[in-house]
């Protein structure tokens, strides 16, 4: 599982760069967790605007919040419908999933080991 990024922001409507996480390019999959002062926020207050940009949309934060960004593979595990895997472009996008996922796993299993 790659680093989880650390930074502090304050307001709302900032950005965070999160290319390290390696995030889907699927802009409708919220793969990603954010913690604001250690506490999980929703994903609705974060617009993933590209797979290396996340955007804060929601209530103002105070001076030097400090934010965490994680990769989340566990929300790629949905049901799948034949119509939409049964293209190149839906297989590619199951297929990165489960990459990611596994990559995920084998990085965990690395650290325990270690």
């Amino acid at each position: 599982m790659p680093t989880p990024i650390s930074t502090t922001r304050s307001g709302t409507g900032w950005t965070l760069d999160v290319t390290s996480l390696g995030l889907s390019t699927n802009l409708g999959v919220k793969d990603f967790l954010i913690q604001v002062a250690g506490v999980t926020s929703p994903n609705t207050n974060f617009t993933k605007t590209s797979a290396v940009l996340l955007t804060y949309t929601g209530t103002s934060l105070g001076v030097s919040t400090p934010i965490k960004a994680f990769r989340d593979s566990s929300l790629l595990v949905t049901d799948l419908v034949y119509a939409e895997v049964n293209t190149s472009a839906g297989l590619n996008t199951r297929f990165t999933q489960v990459e990611l996922a596994l990559e995920d796993l084998r990085q965990m299993v690395r650290s325990l080991m270690l």
